[in-house]
């Protein structure tokens, strides 16, 4: 932290102020910047400045940096108030959080709608819980050597009221980091698995039929995980079988050695264990010959 305001210091002009706002965000007063690009500018020097290693006790460490850009006008209308610029910057920032790594995002009003719509929508979404809008669609799993159905993937759907079906990435990163996730993806296994049930009693699925459900790294990572399925194959043992777990690599960076029991864990139980969309974002082939992984 003492050498992020050092290199920051060194990087803005002699008029500008450098503050630590605390824990790892820093904010920067730029003043009399007549453009935009004069800012983008200097967040470009910030970004390669804070992007070369640090020597840490002997050790050489790297971060990238998320930069929210708040340009302050007469048309902005903010009534002298510091706390709405800050507002503004601070939604700029997490908006260049959400494009990935060392990203600079300048603030338009569009974000403080869309800020607004994300805390109606995060009321909504307590509520739909409760009144039960959600529903699964199976989206089918094909062979294709034979173009016969292997299984299917649960996903899940917000039958919204007013705004009628609302896909996963319309919803899902509202509650990320919020207690809801939790009680949606277990409403989602629930379902998935008395799904899975009426097809075994009524069809007559193959050995190698599978349901796969999407597990995220929140809930994977919980201390209570494994315990939650034991219970659910305590009651159906026979559907461990057809089950398979999807992950995002995600799941498999945050807390690496509990992850990796977990999911040989998982395996032991019979369900198998499958790496979803890898190769699109962040991607290790060590994370292929590490974890106990059945699909990619």
């Amino acid at each position: 932290l003492i050498e992020v305001g050092h290199r920051l210091n060194e990087v803005v002009r002699s008029n500008d102020a450098v503050s630590r706002l605390g824990g790892d965000e820093f904010a920067i007063l730029l003043e009399e910047i007549h453009s935009p690009e004069q800012s983008l500018e200097i967040a470009s020097r910030i970004h390669q400045a804070l992007a070369r290693y640090f020597s840490i006790e002997s050790r050489q460490v790297t971060i990238s940096t998320s930069i929210g850009v708040a340009i302050h006008s007469l048309k902005d209308n903010l009534s002298g108030s510091i706390e709405t610029l800050m507002e503004n910057a601070d939604m700029a920032m997490y908006r260049a959080k959400q494009k990935g790594m060392a990203q600079t995002e300048i603030f338009s009003p569009q974000m403080r709608s869309a800020a607004s719509l994300a805390i109606t929508m995060r009321h909504q979404l307590r509520q739909a819980l409760e009144q039960q809008e959600f529903v699964l669609h199976y989206q089918p799993v094909f062979e294709l050597k034979n173009e016969k159905i292997k299984g299917f993937e649960a996903l899940v759907r917000w039958i919204h009221p007013e705004r009628g079906l609302i896909y996963p990435e319309g919803f899902l990163p509202l509650i990320q980091d919020s207690s809801l996730l939790f009680q949606l993806e277990h409403w989602i296994v629930e379902q998935a698995v008395e799904q899975l049930c009426q097809w075994k009693e009524r069809l007559k699925i193959s050995h190698d039929f599978s349901l796969n459900i999407n597990i995220s790294p929140q809930l994977l990572s919980h201390a209570s995980f494994l315990n939650y399925f034991d219970e659910i194959l305590e009651k159906k043992p026979t559907i461990a079988q057809h089950l398979t777990i999807e992950l995002t690599e995600t799941a498999l960076i945050c807390n690496a050695d509990a992850v990796e029991e977990i999911l040989s864990q998982l395996r032991l139980r019979g369900i198998k264990i499958a790496l979803d969309d890898f190769g699109t974002g962040f991607s290790s082939l060590s994370h292929l010959h590490r974890f106990p992984l059945d699909i990619i």
